[in-house]
């Protein structure tokens, strides 16, 4: 429904161990932000969404990128990835548990990354009391995450 369909390239759905990938032409018309968010829509063929929504195989604008981000964080899978090129937009919705990923971080990054999935945030004070980790330790470790990011 999103994809442009002037496009010599075809849609392509390719589905790997890990994850599903899905490949459209052209570019997606809102940030990757506005589509995890949800709620902004610039749709190209109005009369394709609106016969997909009238026979219940679409829901409204605007409420596929939320309603995928929400399903993977329930199931606590790896988040899925939105890369917006000038020419194609690739989507890719993980299978694996977001843990199984954390297996690839150095063991300090990994005890901060599982305290955050259980608690959703973490305090210096608490990476002290409840990792027994050094507020240098914590402030560098932090860091290297964010720079990962």
């Amino acid at each position: 429904m999103h994809a442009y369909y002037d496009s010599d390239t075809p849609i392509r759905i390719n589905a790997y161990p890990d994850y599903y990938e899905f490949i459209n032409p052209g570019k997606m018309r809102i940030t990757v932000d506005e589509f995890i968010h949800g709620g902004n829509s610039n749709i190209r063929n109005h009369t394709m969404s609106s016969i997909m929504r009238r026979i219940g195989i679409s829901e409204k604008a605007g409420s596929g990128g939320p309603c995928i981000f929400d399903v993977a964080s329930k199931y606590r899978l790896k988040l899925p990835e939105v890369i917006r090129e000038q020419n194609r937009t690739v989507v890719r919705i993980w299978k694996v548990d977001l843990e199984k990923t954390f297996e690839t971080y150095p063991e300090e990054q990994q005890r901060i990354l599982y305290y955050l999935v259980e608690h959703q945030s973490i305090s210096r004070s608490e990476a002290n009391e409840k990792l027994s980790m050094e507020n240098h330790m914590f402030r560098t470790t932090i860091n290297d995450l964010l720079e990962k990011i």
